[in-house]
């Protein structure tokens, strides 16, 4: 369903308070847990640019990371994880307070595991664009995250409080790490446009070429990239699974109203 029209519909939401997960202390956790037998693993970045300057000299940039992990007795298709907005491939780790995350429960269930950072993010940091001030209001306050992550209200110069029956972990160090996730652009990602998921879109394409046939795993912001690879290399692509996308992909003869808001971020999303 090959289209470049796309819409916001939510903002970036964190994984771990979204899918419920408790607070239970991870040592108490781990002893549980089977250990996970690893055939390979690695690391390799993907996709990017080479410019040659006047002087003949060279620069490598805009390029993604991948760290892969492949389970000894494999499943089929790997599964390849890509971050929200303002994170990265830390998302996928652990959780806030040290438990499993999904890197060790998709590897202990046979899937092989590739977990990217995209690029000018984590450490796909390299580039020689020009960065601008975001537009993305978690990336400045982190009230704002708090609020959008749906941790609890923040309104300052309150203090942050936790929607009740959270199982977002409340220990001051799981929110102290949690806050520390959180990474910014090393250049611009400009507000999502057409030409920005191209971009994505065709990078995501090339780490296919280095994995082969794969299953898309996207949350938030990175939901519209999950689309744009799809449509790049869709026979490659096998499945998406969106957590909460921020953006959808629709028909270009079956669009969706636009959406009536005084927010200026999401105004300006619902554009080709």
């Amino acid at each position: 369903m090959k289209t470049d029209r796309f819409l916001l519909c939510v903002l970036a939401i964190s994984l771990p308070m979204s899918l419920g997960w408790s607070a239970e202390p991870a040592r108490a956790v781990a002893k549980h847990n089977a250990p996970i037998v690893l055939n390979d693993m690695g690391s390799f970045m993907f996709g990017g640019t080479t410019k040659i300057d006047a002087e003949r000299d060279t620069f490598h940039g805009d390029h993604g990371y991948a760290q892969y992990y492949i389970p000894a007795e494999s499943r089929r298709y790997p599964v390849i994880m890509w971050h929200g907005g303002g994170e990265s491939g830390k998302s996928w780790e652990t959780t806030a307070d040290g438990r499993d995350g999904f890197w060790q429960i998709f590897t202990r269930a046979r899937w092989p595991v590739v977990i990217i950072d995209q690029p000018r993010r984590g450490r796909a940091g390299r580039t020689d664009s020009v960065i601008t001030v975001s537009t993305v209001p978690t990336d400045h306050k982190e009230s704002m995250a708090w609020n959008t992550f749906r941790i609890g209200p923040w309104p300052p110069p309150g203090k942050p409080s936790v929607f009740h029956n959270s199982q977002f972990p409340q220990e001051p160090a799981a929110v102290d790490q949690f806050m520390r996730w959180q990474t910014p652009n090393t250049g611009e990602e400009p507000f999502p446009d057409k030409a920005t998921r191209d971009f994505m879109g065709k990078t995501g394409a090339q780490l296919l070429h280095d994995t082969g046939p794969a299953i898309l795993m996207t949350h938030s912001f990175s939901g519209q990239y999950g689309w744009a690879t799809a449509m790049a290399a869709p026979e490659q692509v096998k499945a998406i699974v969106a957590f909460e996308p921020g953006e959808f992909a629709f028909p270009d003869d079956d669009m969706p109203a636009d959406i009536t808001t005084q927010m200026d971020f999401v105004a300006r999303a619902n554009t080709p």
